[in-house]
């Protein structure tokens, strides 16, 4: 696993008289990446560690599905672009009252890889996949993830929103 991103959670407070309380560093979080064979796992932080003050470990969790070594079978990766075609259906299928545009969502993330559902729901094989995430650009609109079998051989299906 490697180092994927680092929080530092700061906190400061203001008097009753109005001054302002210096700004201090209350824990910091590091989540780690799992990949296999170089490939990065995407899902939940693979790995996870949360270090107080004084630096005392508040939590660390893992969220590592157990692989097979050898893969169940072989499969031929479809090309990015017939992904990203794909990937665009399925956005646009979640809003079938309008057209979305670039105006409603920036494409932030798209990536080969694996993904991991959470922990409490069933999954039963690591399949490659494309995953793309897109930013809302408007107010009281969700932010999307889409995953993708990245293969016409499909495993299992994925529903992330």
């Amino acid at each position: 696993a490697e180092l994927e991103r680092l929080w530092e959670i700061k906190k400061s407070g203001i008097t009753r008289e109005g001054e302002t309380l210096p700004v201090i560093l209350c824990r910091v979080e590091g989540g780690f990446r799992r990949y296999i064979k170089n490939i990065p796992v995407y899902g939940g932080a693979s790995i996870y560690i949360k270090i107080a003050d004084e630096n005392l470990i508040e939590s660390i969790g893992i969220e590592w599905r157990e692989i097979n070594e050898k893969p169940k079978t072989e499969v031929r990766i479809i090309h990015p672009d017939i992904a990203a075609e794909k990937i665009l259906k399925e956005l646009g299928s979640s809003y079938s009252d309008r057209t979305i545009t670039i105006d409603h969502f920036k494409p932030e993330f798209f990536d080969l890889g694996y993904y991991s559902k959470p922990k409490r729901q069933q999954q039963n094989y690591m399949q490659p996949v494309y995953i793309a995430g897109f930013k809302s650009l408007g107010s009281s609109e969700w932010n999307h993830l889409i995953v993708i079998p990245a293969s016409d051989l499909v495993f299992e299906h994925f529903n992330t929103n």
